[in-house]
């Protein structure tokens, strides 16, 4: 795997492990920017078909089935009923956000607030 990342900046080393050493690699920066997602439960890596990125092998598959791959939603309460959330098919395709995360509520909705 360490040999796929070197592709993308060849001055990386097994050492560098922090975010704070990480973002020091603007390549590796850039790639997570344009070719990833991150989220709380997964991290998502898309190839990115333009002829000029030199990390990405050209698509193989045809490129209607490509168009139509598209990183995993996040879940989102339902329309009809909030304590359920919207089917993967609803939402496949769509720009989500982790804004109903059911961890990320419950960690806001824990928080205490500074007394005044």
């Amino acid at each position: 795997m360490f040999k796929n990342i070197l592709r993308i900046d060849s001055t990386l080393t097994k050492d560098e492990t922090t975010q704070q050493q990480l973002r020091k690699h603007k390549l590796l920066v850039e790639f997570i920017k344009t070719h990833c997602q991150e989220r709380a439960y997964s991290f998502q890596i898309k190839k990115c078909n333009q002829p000029s990125c030199e990390v990405c092998y050209p698509i193989r598959m045809p490129i209607d089935v490509f168009q139509n791959l598209y990183f995993l939603p996040d879940p989102v309460p339902s329309r009809d009923n909030p304590d359920c959330y919207e089917t993967f098919a609803n939402l496949y395709g769509k720009f989500t956000t982790e804004k109903f995360c059911p961890s990320l509520i419950n960690l806001n909705s824990k928080a205490e607030l500074a007394p005044n």
